[in-house]
């Protein structure tokens, strides 16, 4: 059975994006733009703010729209605060202070979604002093992939081969048992392989992407040179992690290693915010595979690039994954089918990262 899926995310030029950084509360679909180094943000307690002295701004959405915000006046407030409403929901609220004091909370970023609360939204922040910020769209492309240090055919723990130095964090360094590799940001999906590639030449072990012994991961990274572009990557990260959900993560849900599905690592949806933008979670698997690695890269760039660029994307869905033609939207016909048999392929592959002079494996 055919089903479609659309998803929206506004990206006009808009005060919205104008901020420094984005902060996610815990266990609440709250998000937090926030402009100027002195911040001051409300207090927070649940999902009630509590402001020095409130004023409401009525707005009239389309449709009824589910917020679990609250405003309560409280000797405890921090900010003068502007709340707006519809239909008896507070769905943002803007916290006034002495400049450059000032905060946007949203607790419920699609609310932004409704063509009249994203408005009124953009015009109050513009009169309190925010800039109209356009998202150019360009992605930038990084990673934080892990793997297991196999010396001599064994699992070793990576600590063992690099010993932690007290006050400074290299690219290639050991997280306890793991081996992490940090490559710089690239424009492009080749350049990024450059980038990893370069830093884990001349290495004179194995690198593995089992994951049998220890949980890794292969986090991708997504960010941008503009802060507009990289706002929305945070602000919309869940409708962003939807889409690389169903075009990504359900191809490499079986490359997982068992020890990340014994740590309850495995899965899709999963996510964190970033000073850049967005960190992505998905399986080391794709690095044992140098060509899968590049098209799943150029694959989340081309996709979430039509995405920012054009505001929507809409595909069609058969059996929890988009249809083949789907893909070829954004990738060639040859890479398309590399990539959906890559599970088979590697269900019986070696599982190791391609590096040259490997002398003790």
């Amino acid at each position: 059975m055919l089903k479609t899926q659309r998803i929206h995310i506004p990206t006009l030029p808009s005060p919205l994006w104008d901020g420094d950084r984005v902060f996610e509360a815990p266990m609440e679909p709250m998000v937090y733009p926030v402009k100027g180094k002195d911040i001051a943000l409300p207090n927070l307690f649940g999902g009630t703010v509590l402001a020095r002295r409130v004023e409401y701004v009525e707005v009239k959405a389309s449709k009824r729209l589910s917020s679990s915000i609250t405003v309560e006046v409280s000797d405890r407030g921090l900010l003068d605060c502007i709340g707006l409403v519809s239909s008896g929901q507070v769905l943002a609220v803007i916290g006034r202070g002495s400049n450059p004091k000032r905060t946007l909370v949203l607790l419920e970023p699609q609310a932004l979604k409704d063509p009249e609360v994203f408005e009124v939204l953009s015009d109050l922040l513009e009169k309190e002093g925010f800039e109209r910020v356009a998202v150019a769209g360009h992605l930038r492309l990084g990673g934080e992939p892990e793997f297991e240090v196999v010396v001599r055919g064994r699992v070793v723990p990576a600590e063992d081969l690099f010993p932690h130095e007290e006050g400074f964090e290299p690219p290639v360094r050991a997280e306890g048992s793991i081996l992490k590799v940090e490559p710089d940001m690239a424009d492009t999906p080749e350049e990024y392989l450059e980038n990893f590639y370069a830093l884990i030449k001349g290495i004179d072990f194995a690198l593995s992407t089992k994951g049998k012994v220890y949980p890794i991961l292969g986090t991708m990274c997504f960010g941008s040179r503009d802060r507009g572009t990289r706002n929305v990557l945070r602000i919309f990260a869940q409708d962003i992690v939807r889409v690389l959900d169903d075009f990504v993560g359900r191809v490499l849900l079986p490359t997982y290693g068992r020890a990340c599905w014994e740590e309850k690592l495995a899965g899709l949806g999963s996510y964190r915010l970033a000073s850049y933008g967005l960190a992505y979670r998905v399986p080391a698997s794709i690095y044992a595979e140098r060509e899968v690695l590049r098209i799943v890269y150029k694959l989340a760039k081309n996709l979430l690039e039509t995405l920012l660029k054009e505001g929507e994307v809409s595909y069609r869905l058969a059996g929890g994954l988009p249809l083949r033609e789907e893909y070829m939207r954004f990738l060639s016909e040859e890479e398309v089918d590399f990539l959906l048999s890559f599970p088979e392929r590697y269900r019986g592959g070696e599982k190791l990262v391609p590096v040259e002079e490997v002398s003790h494996v």
